[in-house]
């Protein structure tokens, strides 16, 4: 299974992104089936949603970005969960990262999950997975 962070999902889906091309490439080596099942969360979509509007100013991509992420793995939200990532959040050094990286961090442990598709070089150093990006 990969984790898809919202830095490598807005990459694939926003072609003015500078990572765009390396998105589209990693895209296919995981439609071909060399990274697993592709795994988000509730923040990954919030977040996916609002920066793409935000960058793109274009409603239906957003829209249609987060349709197709409803259809992957996704990692619900849980007490447990939340009390996790309240853990790495509040004890991480700097560098920061958000609250929403350090979900994405707790889920990783919990689920098992080795493997992370992100250009967030931050979260790529905290999280200690292997990266893919």
């Amino acid at each position: 299974m990969i984790f898809l962070d919202a830095s490598f999902i807005v990459a694939y889906a926003n072609a003015d992104d500078k990572h765009h091309r390396r998105a589209v490439e990693i895209a296919k080596e995981i439609e071909d089936g060399l990274h697993g099942e592709r795994a988000v969360s509730e923040y990954i979509l919030d977040e996916v949603t609002t920066v793409l509007l935000s960058r793109t100013n274009d409603y239906e991509t957003a829209v249609s970005t987060g349709r197709e992420l409803r259809n992957f793995q996704f990692i619900r939200q849980d007490y447990a969960l939340l009390e996790k990532t309240w853990e790495v959040f509040s004890a991480q050094g700097k560098p920061y990262i958000s609250f929403t990286d350090c979900n994405t961090i707790a889920i990783c442990e919990r689920e098992g999950i080795a493997k992370l598709a992100t250009f967030d070089v931050k979260l790529g150093e905290k999280s200690g997975l292997v990266i893919v990006g």
